[in-house]
């Protein structure tokens, strides 16, 4: 691997999560700031073939996030509280990195996933309904400006704002199809959406019956 002089050095530090694909690092000049490194072992073969894997390797990913980040911004009239903000590429010692927001609680701590709060002891169902609520409304802003995504779920999904109810997709964006009819075609797009609404809805049932019961009201 060529070295650069403007390097940031990564290796000595202990990566703050870690998916099947990248790992990400609190980056150590910027405290808003993260950075995700690829996975040296990270093989995508189901796209070995195709003509963008050819031209951006193990990078294809990111390359196709990016992208539709920028075209939602374009959709978006130049901002989406959906989405982090995306800083750009760097370099570091563990190979090519990709910059964006660090998104935070407001204890001050990194935003959990919805999957973590709402397996949270301190969940009440008044917040779980709250977020159920702002969830519809992400999937309502994503339909409007034909965010196109391959996953959302409450993995990929962060809780933020003053009072915990304001989601953000943080991983996924991008559609993974070689040809992109979700991105031409209204029909195509809902029927694949509606079935991530319908998954996650459907999740936000199963908690409130486990925790609450469906017969609880609201605190």
């Amino acid at each position: 691997m060529n070295a650069y002089p403007y390097d940031i050095q990564l290796a000595d530090h202990s990566p703050i999560a870690e998916g099947g694909r990248q790992v990400v690092f609190q980056h150590p000049e910027f405290s808003n700031l993260l950075i995700k490194i690829l996975k040296p072992t990270f093989k995508n073969p189901r796209l070995s073939r195709r003509y963008e894997t050819w031209r951006h390797g193990i990078y294809r990913s990111w390359q196709r996030e990016f992208t539709e980040y920028l075209a939602v911004l374009h959709r978006a009239e130049g901002y989406f509280s959906r989405l982090p903000y995306y800083s750009g590429i760097c370099h570091t010692d563990l190979g090519m990195g990709f910059v964006v927001e660090k998104l935070m609680a407001p204890t001050g701590e990194m935003a959990p996933t919805l999957k973590d709060v709402l397996q949270s002891e301190d969940l009440t169902l008044a917040h779980l309904n709250s977020l159920r609520e702002d969830f519809v409304n992400l999937m309502n802003e994503m339909r409007k400006y034909v965010v196109t995504y391959s996953d959302i779920s409450s993995h990929n999904i962060v809780v933020t704002g003053p009072d915990m109810t304001h989601l953000v997709l943080i991983d996924g964006l991008g559609g993974r199809a070689w040809i992109p009819i979700k991105r031409f075609s209204q029909y195509a797009f809902d029927r694949s959406h509606h079935k991530y609404l319908r998954r996650v809805l459907t999740y936000f049932d199963q908690v409130q019956d486990a925790r609450f019961g469906r017969d609880n009201p609201a605190d």
